[in-house]
């Protein structure tokens, strides 16, 4: 019997937590390190101005150190993940990635590598405002029977363009977003930068036998297809799913258009 593959996996759980208790004396240093989170505020800052003039706000009290490549259970106590608040309404939280390698004297200081999660700030609010908008009329479609809306996106750009958000930046900070006020306006500002589109909108429609679920279907794409006024405009991406197994599985874009969103 070869008797190495769990001798590696013995010495794998006995490393790993010896490992990681060692490091947490020091990562708890690090943590509590006053100057290094002082840095790290002032970077994020600096950076949500600089690029975007949006005011961005490090919350280092809930900061973590990233994975180790190799082994994903230990800590790399080169980098610092920081969660990042960007101040508005509504609020929106991203990730700030930190390189703290030591140098040759064994000094950490923090270096921004990336904010991951910034340039979906625009799919993020147009979403928002979108759901705000027609929340009765989204609501009413999704307690239909056996229909579910599971994903409502409004995109900000093209995908060849990026989800770039400066068009609405200033609108943002204005507070312009936290409710449906001005919402005519941003979605015809939405609709110079993407004419013709329309918010993508994926709905499951679900029976427990297939026969109900072929009329469940044919029922809702029937509705959606009525031109019924209350129906949101949107691309609709139906599906359909039921617990009988090789059960025929539907499948149907309808494209809901109008003037306006």
């Amino acid at each position: 019997m070869n008797l190495r593959p769990v001798l590696k996996l013995i010495i794998l759980a006995i490393a790993i937590p010896l490992l990681t208790g060692c490091l947490s004396k020091e990562g708890r240093a690090i943590m509590k390190n006053d100057d290094m989170k002082e840095q790290i505020e002032e970077q994020v800052s600096a950076y949500g101005n600089d690029y975007y003039s949006l005011e961005l706000e490090a919350d280092t009290d809930d900061m973590e150190f990233g994975p180790d490549q190799k082994f994903p259970l230990v800590k790399n106590m080169d980098e610092l993940r920081v969660p990042v608040k960007i101040i508005g309404e509504p609020a929106y939280v991203v990730r700030a990635e930190f390189s703290i390698k030591a140098d040759e004297d064994g000094v950490r200081e923090p270096r921004l590598m990336e904010i991951e999660g910034i340039e979906e700030l625009g799919d993020f609010l147009l979403t928002h405002l979108y759901l705000l908008h027609h929340e009765k009329d989204l609501k009413a479609l999704d307690e239909m029977d056996g229909v579910h809306l599971e994903e409502v996106l409004v995109k900000s750009q093209s995908a060849q363009e990026g989800s770039l958000i400066y068009w609405l930046i200033e609108d943002y900070n204005d507070g312009k977003f936290r409710n449906t006020d001005h919402y005519d306006k941003l979605m015809a500002k939405h609709q110079n930068q993407l004419p013709n589109y329309l918010p993508k909108i994926t709905v499951n429609v679900f029976s427990s036998k297939e026969d109900t679920m072929r009329k469940k279907f044919e029922d809702f794409v029937a509705y959606l297809e009525s031109g019924h006024t209350s129906i949101p405009k949107a691309e609709y991406n139906i599906y359909s799913s039921s617990s009988e197994e090789d059960s025929e599985k539907l499948t149907k874009e309808i494209r809901v258009d109008g003037k306006g969103l």
